[in-house]
This record gives C-alpha cells, structure tokens and sequence, in this order.
C-alpha cells in the first residue's frame, strides 16, 4: 500500500514537473507560474475560509452540547460516543477538513475568471437599464457569480454538519424518540445565526447578480429584459432582495427567542414570493399587458437587442454595398472580369482529398491530411491552390511496437501544393509540390520537410533525435532535452511505460515532443481561447507551419442575443461554448517542424469603426499573461499574406446578420423581412429541394476587390426562414483575407434600378439551391450525368461558387467524375455555369462564362443546318497518346466512357508498379481523350428532336424565371 501511494505521488510530481518543462520548452514559463499561481491561490484560500468556518461552528456546537444528557439516545449515538471517547477534537479538525478540500478544491476551475477579475478594465460603454460598464458584465459579475454561489452552498453544509453535531451530541432529536427536542436555546441560536447568514447571502445574489443577469436572459422572440422583465421580474427580484433581509432580521431575533416560530415564518414568507412574485406576476404580466399588444411594448427593449446585438459579433463596422443587378453582361464585362474568373478555383478542397491521398501519400505511415484552400504566388501573381499536409498515421504504421510508434516514426514529411485554378491533362491536380523525396517548382523551396507536430497527432507522443529515428534526425531546440536519468524516469511515469527509461535508444540528444496536435498544443497554451476547428497548413521560411485563429466569448453581454452553434464545424471549440458575443481576437502559428508558438493579436482588425475598438477580453487576457502574446506587425510579412478572415466568425455573423439587418423594430419583431443562409445544394447530382440540407458552409474564391483580384470567404443569403426559405437571392457576405483589407465585411444586397433611374431592394437573382436545379434540368447536363454515371463511375460537383461578372451573378461549379474501384479518386470533368436560370459547360469557368454570355445572345439553332454561334468557338480534335490504342471510329459516348474508365483504373494500379508516374499519367491522358470524345458526341446528339450545336448553347425558348419556394 504504501509502495502505491509513494508511485501515485511520484507520478504526480512528475506530471506538475514535465508540465512546467513543457511551458519552458516553448519559453512561456511565465505563464505557466501565473495559471498555476492563480490555482494554488484560489483552492487554498476557499479551502482555509472554509475549513475555519466550518471548525469554528463543529466547535461551538461540540462546546455547547458536550454536557447534554445522553439519558435515553438511541444505539447510534451511544456506540459513537464509546468510539470517539475523548477525541472530540480531532474528529471535528478532520471533518472540517476533508469538508474543506471538497468543497475548497473545485475552485481551482475558476482560476481563468479570477484573474479576469483581476485585470477587468472598464470598457467605456454601459448598459441601458442599470448604467453599469460592460466591465463590471464582463470581468466582476461571473467570478461574484461563482462566489456567491459557493458561499451559499458552503453555508448549507456548515449548517447540516452543525446539526449533525448537535444530534450525535444529544441536543437535537426527532419527534418519537424518547426525551425528543428540538435544542435549547443556545442550539436554537447558534442555528438562527447560519440562517441568517444563508438569507444575507440570498439577498446579495438577488441584489448583485440575478437583477443585472435580467439583461441577458433568453426571450421568446429577443434575449435581454423585456417588458415583462423590467416591469414584473424586476420589481420581483428586488422585493425578494428585501424579503431576504427581513429574514435575515428575522432569524437574528429569534437569537432571544423561544421555539422556532419566527424562522417558520421567514421562510414561509420568502417561498410565497419566490412563487408569486417570481413566477405568477411575471406570467400575469405577459399574457394581460404584453401579449395583446407586444410590438408596441417590446419596441424600446428590442432596440436596445439590436443596438447590443450589432456590436457583440462585429455588425457594427459592416459595410453595405448596392448590388445593381442586371442581366446585360458582354464578352467584355467578361474579360474586364477574367482576372477573377481565370482564379475560379475549380479543385475543391473537400471533394480532392480522396486524389491527394491517392497520389501523394508514397508510403504506408503517411496519409494526406485536410485539403485547404489558400493562395500564393505563382508565376508572379497571387492565385489559389489547394494544400494537404503528408502527416503521420498511427493505424497504418508497419509496426506497432513501443520503438516504432515513438522512436522510428516520429514524423510526417512535406506537402502537396498544386494550383487551384486549373488541372493537369487527366484533369487532377497540377502540383507544384509534390512526392517523397519532396519535389518543389522554383518558386517553393522546402528545406525543413520534416512535419513533428501537425494533425492527426494528439494524444501521440514522440523521442526525436535518436538513432532509431526515420530518416533525418531531429535538430529542433524545443522539446524536453531527456539527458539524465531523472528525466527519462519522468517521462515514463508521465505515460504510463518503462520503455523511455530502458531503451538504449534515449540518450543525450534525445527530445520529448508531447503535445504535437496544433489545436492540443494551443487548448494547453491557452485554454480561455477557444480555438478553430481548422489549422491552415503553410509553406514558410522552408518549413511548414500552421495558422490557427482564437476566439473569445462572452455570456453576460447585456441585451445581446445568443448564438446558434449548430452551424458551427466539428472540432471547434465555439461548438460547446454558450456565448451573446464573438470576437475573432488571436492567431497563432505553430512551427510543424518544431513545434514553436507564438499568439498575435488581431482583435483591432475587426473593430475599425467599431463602438469599443478592442476586443476587451484578450486586453485583460494580456495584461494577466504578457508573455503570452506578441503585436500583430510582429507577425512574419509571408504569413500575414495567408490570414483568412475567420470561418467561424463568418458563419455566425451571417446568421445573425440575416436578422439583425433589419433596422425597424416593428418589422424585425414579426420577422417578415428575415435572411436566412441559403440552404446547401450538396455534392450529388439528385435534384437539390433544399429540405434539410443545412446552410451552405462558407466559400473562398478571389473576387474583385478594388479593381484587383482579393482572396475573400463569402457566404449568400435568400429571404425567409429556415424552413421556409425563398427561391431568389438576397444578399451575399465578404469576408476580405487580403492583408490591407484583412477583416473587412461587406454585404452587397440585391437590388434593381428601374427604368426611371429609382433603386429598389430585391432582383430576380436565384439563390444556390435553384441555380442547382437549373443544373439538373439541362437535357445535355442530364444526359452526359447520366454516361458518366454508368460503366463503374460516379459523378461529383465540388462547390457552388457565386460569381459577380459586371453587374450579374454568375453561379460556377466543378463537375468531378469518381471511379468506383477501391483506389478511384475524383477528375475534374468540366465546369458548370449558371445564369439567368440556365446551365452552361466549359472545360475552364473561363469558358463557361463565355458560353453562358454567348448563349444568351444568340438562339440556339432550331434544326439541323442551322447556323451555330459566331462566337463559338470549333473544337479541336482530340488525339490519342503515342502507343495507346485508339477506340473504334464509330463508338458510341457510353462505349467511349467506359472505356474512360477502365483506363482510369489501370492507371492507378500503374502507379505502383514498373511503368510508375510515367505509365500513370499516359493512361490519365488517354481517359481525358477518350472523355473528351464522348463529350463531343453527347453535344453532337439530338435532344427533344432538336440537334445540339457544337458548343454548349441554352434552350431553344428563352428561359424563365423561377417562381418563389
């Protein structure tokens, strides 16, 4: 038993020891001292107050009860008596102290609001019912919160422990036992004194914490205090205040007092108005005063909903664009708009991955992680491109020993980067870096492609700088150096295995690399911000390195309404969080090779113009914790370059944007001018209804930002509800990512200018779910689906992008075709356009764009000899590779497909085996040419008894409009 206990100690102290090397590791000891401080100081200091507390009532009670007559108690009583005999003393000293430990321990949670208390500032904007700072909301009434709370619980269990005291020493007995009692007198004042104690608790939580907690209660319609609540909780609140101290009278005149008649009825008057007062009057209120007229009543407090609401999530520095729509677009609006067009990124992040880990995994411990979409500078000019990270992966290691999972593979190696906005021959990623050993194009150089720390690695421990190592060995400074003995038997202790400390492995220049997930290593940094769920990988200075943004939250904001976060990604840490404000306020970067940290503020992006111009919150976080953080123009200029305005912050503010738009009061309470995000089209090619698809998540394209192409995140709105939500577009958000522009956010709202030169709001522009139905009604998109999709194929579309070119929105999205084999991975096919209700094809958006523009010019011919577009362009005949085996002349586009197919398929059995890369990309272009013929014959077919032309071409009747819904 005792070996045990001295084991338990030693891997305690070794945990506390490897905790403070692992915050010195990342020169952050500091912070370490200050959160641990704030800990020991808090579970101490409530453990003491209660633990005197407490002794002090056990010892009055034992005092004033010792010589009561034992005469006539029952067993119980009598055998404890006989077991304690004359140590009273240090049964009372050893009660109150494990009551002290449980109740004074929990404290220690509460070690982030205490030092928010501490370094809370005032924030110069108050409230609109009580006049207190956002200051005292933010920093003072959480941790009062929590005080008041915990004084109330302590004092029920002093009181029960008190009495406890009293009945094992005979002063207190039920009714029916022999010589019952209920105390004498000085029991009976002893007791009134704690009762009076709990109601003058009562009374400041009532006072101090529930009437300002009014300000953000959660509402039917708004959160905040409404009529109801200023006018019947709050009258209610401040009578149980003062009810609470009459009691508290009450219970100190019963001191002098005889029976115990007087606290009965301080107790049966508090219950009579918590009930009536707190919750009959309020119910009352509402249904007589408010519900027949609650516009009118609610108009002031909704108000103040929308004034504290706009500020909360960063509404108020919103600007708002007039979107003029117009269906007259020209090739030349056209080629003003190509920068834009040409960076469509047509490889969407989501749908390639299964294409990355295909091709560029190389070796059965790697697997391309996440796909993300950023840009860089290629071939002189910032365009997208999609980047996956080769990490680790623990379940597909060829070995499973001790060594091997924390010695021998210790990390991932490299990226594959390819451009964004266009494809290679076989219509999969044009990489610019790529395979094992790392291959990279001139304008990417990878010195450090070692990857320690990355995804995929919590909970994943590693000993770099061995001889057992991987490939080259660790020569990072950070990590716990594991060069004596102590250390090496700390880390076994920590992890629960020998292996570190009898491995001849461990030496010298061994490191310990714990912590190796960048939202891991980031929660234990920093765990009052709440992290993204994404840790956008990024090539910089020859490494890899991951940008992570941060968040904090606030639940007491008054008047602000609550967030949703249902629409949030898994793995965000804002997913479990309850919060009336969002504020995007750090980025962090996290070296992949090793593992170094460093947290940026960048709350002030977000505020210009804003009511409070920084983020409150991360002020007193860095008042608390200066080391922690270091100023934005710190941050190195090749990574400023990839901030992305937040994903989260954007996906909350457009659902609240979606209400809170609506400046009218009236009209906001009965919802009838509502946005809602447009509902998501998916990724099959089912016909889209929209019914339960959830909101479209966020995209990120490069539209024109000040005449110059700007990498943004944009997210479109439609009138309605969620379960009602109209067919045409309202509006769509822009987040701006671009350093001069970084944190910018517009919204460009729909409009028409009428003939007499006047703008109203509104125009006939579809949102994405019916520009996905105009998709699927195309005969010719249909019908080349429908091949596609047969002979062991599936077919994809990657993103809806929505796509201004002039004064009109164009919709493009990729068309990915997916064999059905084990090893199959998506090909871009071609690009979908829609416009004005109808479908286009290109083989780049360029040149949808144009076919969508040229089709509405001209008719499309009614018969066969017809005239086709001037415009179009005659299309180049397709040739078969050297050495590949055309298929016959006279093969139908099915056959042709097939045969696609089945070259697509040998393909990725080729990459492995004597032709490797070579063999892999000629049966890829041979699968290309023989699409590109099927293509060619599926336009060449009739449809509905008319021939198709030899370029993609509208309808023969002009199309209309969608009706609503």
């Amino acid at each position: 038993m005792g070996l045990i206990a001295i084991l338990v100690i030693l891997r305690i102290a070794a945990e506390v020891h490897l905790e403070y090397l692992w915050y010195d590791s990342l020169l952050q000891p500091d912070t370490w001292l200050t959160a641990t401080g704030a800990k020991f100081f808090l579970g101490i200091v409530f453990s003491l107050v209660f633990f005197l507390a407490c002794l002090s009532s056990l010892t009055v009670a034992d005092r004033v009860s010792r010589r009561q007559e034992l005469l006539g108690a029952d067993e119980f009583i009598l055998r404890y008596h006989e077991l304690i005999g004359t140590r009273h003393r240090i049964v009372r000293v050893v009660a109150a102290l494990v009551l002290a430990l449980a109740a004074g321990l929990p404290a220690i949670n509460q070690w982030d609001q205490w030092l928010l208390f501490l370094n809370g500032s005032t924030v110069g904007v108050t409230d609109p019912q009580f006049g207190y700072d956002l200051g005292f909301y933010f920093f003072t009434l959480p941790f009062l919160e929590y005080v008041l709370t915990w004084l109330f619980a302590a004092l029920i269990t002093i009181a029960l422990a008190t009495g406890g005291v009293y009945y094992l020493n005979g002063s207190l007995r039920p009714r029916g036992a022999r010589k019952a009692g209920f105390g004498t007198p000085a029991v009976k004042a002893h007791l009134s004194v704690l009762l009076a104690a709990l109601a003058l608790v009562k009374a400041a939580e009532y006072f101090f914490v529930a009437r300002p907690s009014l300000t953000f209660a959660e509402g039917r319609v708004f959160d905040g205090a409404g009529y109801t609540a200023i006018n019947a909780q709050l009258p209610a609140t401040l009578l149980l205040t003062m009810v609470s101290l009459f009691c508290a009278g009450l219970f100190i005149a019963n001191v002098k007092r005889r029976g115990w008649g007087l606290p009965v009825v301080a107790l049966s008057l508090w219950l009579a108005v918590a009930v009536l007062g707190a919750g009959a009057l309020p119910a009352f209120v509402q249904r007589f005063q408010v519900d027949p007229q609650k516009a009118a009543r609610e108009i002031d407090f909704i108000k103040r909903n929308q004034s504290a609401t706009e500020a909360a999530y960063g509404l108020d520095t919103l600007k708002t664009a007039d979107f003029d729509y117009t269906e007259n677009v020209t090739a030349a609006d056209a080629e003003k708009a190509s920068p834009v067009i040409e960076r469509v990124p047509v490889l969407d992040p989501v749908l390639i991955g299964d294409t990355f880990r295909a091709q560029q995994s190389k070796k059965p411990q790697f697997s391309m992680g996440q796909v993300f979409l950023d840009r860089y500078e290629i071939e002189g000019s910032s365009q997208p491109a999609v980047l996956s990270v080769r990490d680790l992966s623990r379940k597909d290691l060829p070995g499973r020993s001790w060594e091997q999972e924390h010695l021998v593979y210790t990390a991932g190696e490299g990226v594959a980067l390819a451009a964004a906005d266009r494809v290679a021959a076989d219509g999969r990623p044009d990489y610019l870096i790529e395979d094992l050993p790392v291959r990279t194009s001139d304008e990417f150089k990878l010195t450090k492609p070692q990857v320690y720390f990355g995804r995929g690695l919590a909970d994943w421990y590693a000993i770099a700088g061995t001889s057992r190592e991987d490939g080259e060995k660790f020569d990072g400074s950070t990590g716990i150096k594991l060069g004596t003995f102590w250390r090496q038997l700390e880390t076994s202790l920590r992890f629960g295995a020998i292996d570190p400390l009898i491995s001849s492995s461990v030496d010298e220049n061994s490191r310990l690399l714990m912590r190796r997930d960048p939202n891991e290593r980031l929660s234990a940094l920093a765990p009052f911000v709440s992290w993204s769920s994404e840790a956008l990988p990024v090539v910089s200075e020859g490494r890899v390195k991951y940008l992570q943004m941060g968040y904090t939250t606030v639940s007491t904001y008054p008047y602000a309404q609550f967030s949703p976060t249902d629409d949030l990604p898994e793995g965000s840490d804002l997913r479990s969080r309850r919060f009336n404000s969002l504020r995007a306020a750090v980025v962090a970067t996290i070296d992949g090779y090793d593992g170094s940290v460093k947290i940026y503020r960048i709350d002030r992006e977000f505020s210009e113009g804003a009511a409070i111009d920084e983020d409150p919150i991360i002020a007193a976080w860095e008042r608390a914790m200066p080391q922690l953080f270091t100023p934005l123009d710190k941050l190195p200029e090749d990574l400023r370059t990839h901030l992305q305005y937040p994903d989260e912050l954007l996906r909350v503010q457009s659902r609240m944007y979606g209400r809170y738009h609506v400046k009218d009061p009236e009209t906001f309470y009965d919802g009838s001018e509502n946005w809602v995000v447009a509902r998501n089209p998916g990724d099959a090619v089912a016909e889209a209804s929209g019914a339960g698809s959830g909101p479209i998540p966020p995209t990120q394209l490069m539209l024109d930002r000040d005449g110059a192409p700007g990498f943004v995140r944009t997210r479109p709105l439609t009138p309605g509800t969620e379960d009602a939500a109209r067919a045409d577009l309202a509006a769509y958000l822009v987040g701006d990512s671009d350093p001069d522009r970084f944190g910018d956010l517009t919204s460009y709202r729909m409009t028409t200018v009428e003939a007499d030169g006047k703008r109203r709001e509104g125009a006939e522009v579809e949102n994405p779910t019916r520009a996905q139905v105009a998709i699927n009604n195309d005969a010719r998109i249909s019908q080349k689906i429908t091949l596609l999709n047969q002979s062991g194929s599936n077919v994809r579309f990657g993103a809806m992008m929505l796509v201004p070119v002039g004064n009109s929105v164009f919709y493009i999205r990729p068309l990915y075709v997916v064999g059905k084999g084990e090893d199959s991975s998506p090909a871009l096919n071609q690009v979908v356009v829609v416009w004005k209700g109808s479908a286009f094809l290109g083989d780049t958006a360029e040149e949808g764009v144009l076919n969508a523009i040229r089709g509405n010019k001209v008719d499309a011919p009614e018969a066969t000899g017809s005239t086709p577009d001037p415009g179009a362009e005659t299309p180049t005949p397709t040739t078969t590779p050297e050495g590949s085996t055309p298929p016959a002349d006279d093969a139908t586009a099915a056959e042709l497909v097939s045969d696609a197919i089945r070259t697509m398929d040998e393909a990725e059995k080729a990459k492995g085996g004597e032709g490797g890369l070579a063999e892999y990309e000629k049966k890829n272009a041979e699968a290309k040419n023989l699409l590109d013929r099927a293509a060619k014959l599926l336009d060449r077919q009739p449809a509905d008894g008319a021939p198709a032309s030899t370029t993609v071409a509208p309808s023969t009747t002009t199309p209309t409009s969608p009706e609503p819904g």
